[in-house]
């Protein structure tokens, strides 16, 4: 995904251990499929699928910390 001028690229590691972490504390229960830089303001999104089915993408900050959680895979 491409938007204001950046690449979102998927991330490994550390820094991926790190978003899931912390997006997996937001919303408990919910799948991981993705975690990756964001190109739309944040530092980190993680795309997930919660029990229910429904999907939402969890926003943090370059310090992990959760700055939102938007319904659907934005």
């Amino acid at each position: 995904h491409q938007a204001n001028g950046k690449t979102e690229k998927i991330l490994t590691g550390t820094t991926a251990e790190k978003v899931t972490a912390a997006a997996k504390a937001k919303v408990p229960g919910a799948t991981i499929e993705r975690v990756e830089t964001d190109a739309e303001g944040a530092a980190y999104e993680a795309h997930m699928t919660k029990s229910d089915g429904s999907q939402v993408t969890v926003k943090l900050d370059s310090s992990f910390t959760v700055t939102s959680v938007e319904d659907g895979h934005a």
